[in-house]
């Protein structure tokens, strides 16, 4: 059985994989590329890549957070943000780096990666949760 924390981590994977995709295929379409030696649609690597790095990004967070020394705890939440962002676009670049991706798409995918990771934050906060559990 999964607890509350694995559940919530996972979910927020999953919905950062689904936002990354629809907003990488809707600006760049979406293909074929090989993946593992097989040709598969361009949208699984995404989901996947997308997911991973959210994964990273909470596991990441969970380890810098608590040695965040400062007594602004609005400064300290900022920077735990800026972390869970920057981790998860570059964990996104170098999952799809991993794939094969051209490495001029490598930019944009830092900036989707981040900016989907932020998105799923947004969204498990406000329509996934309620009193910090998840209502499923």
């Amino acid at each position: 059985m999964l607890n509350d924390n694995m559940k919530k981590k996972l979910t927020k994977s999953a919905v950062t994989g689904g936002i990354l995709t629809i907003a990488t295929s809707t600006m760049y379409g979406s293909g074929t590329l090989e993946f593992m030696g097989y040709q598969v649609p361009s949208l699984i690597p995404l989901f996947l890549s997308g997911a991973g790095a959210s994964m990273i990004s909470d596991y990441a967070h969970d380890a810098i957070y608590p040695h965040l020394n400062t007594t602004e705890q609005k400064l300290s939440d900022v920077a735990a943000v800026a972390a869970g962002v920057g981790v998860s676009g570059v964990a996104t670049a170098g999952i799809l780096a991993l794939t094969g991706v051209p490495k001029e798409n490598l930019i944009p995918a830092v900036i989707l990666g981040g900016g989907s990771y932020i998105a799923a934050d947004y969204i498990e906060s406000r329509f996934l949760e309620k009193n910090g559990m998840l209502v499923f």
